[in-house]
């Protein structure tokens, strides 16, 4: 099952960049997100919206290892092991209870961030959405 690629869009207010919202849409059982570059934006929060099925959870990473390039084929990710979660405990969302989308902050900035799902069942189809405030 192939990594889900990000899709940033530019919030603004009178022509002025605000932030970014990265998502990573459509992500199945057991699914990674590949990873987003995101350095210089200290203010980063998640939220996980669709349908979770049974064990949900959904981990934030982050590593500051690899480097970032002009595209795919020069893009050096960080390796298997050099990830590390974002949040104590990881990020886990109710995303089937209408009255509980919540919000989560990150709780550090590295370069790259990414959400790896697990559990879950076949039912699992969720959008993970981080905002990022540009400083």
């Amino acid at each position: 099952m192939p990594d889900v690629q990000p899709i940033a869009a530019e919030v603004k207010t009178g022509g002025v960049i605000l932030g970014f919202i990265v998502k990573w849409p459509q992500m199945t059982q057991g699914q990674n997100g590949v990873p987003y570059a995101a350095p210089g934006w200290a203010d980063r929060n998640v939220q996980v919206l669709g349908t979770a099925g049974a064990g949900f959870h959904c981990r934030m990473q982050g590593a500051n290892s690899g480097a970032p390039g002009n595209g795919p084929s020069n893009t050096v990710y960080p390796a298997a092991g050099d990830w590390s979660s974002l949040h104590s405990g990881g990020l886990t969302f109710d995303v089937s209870s209408p009255g509980d989308k919540g919000i989560a902050p990150l709780d550090e900035a590295p370069l790259w961030v990414r959400p790896v799902l697990s559990g879950g069942d076949g039912t699992t189809l969720v959008d993970v959405y981080m905002m990022v405030r540009v400083t």
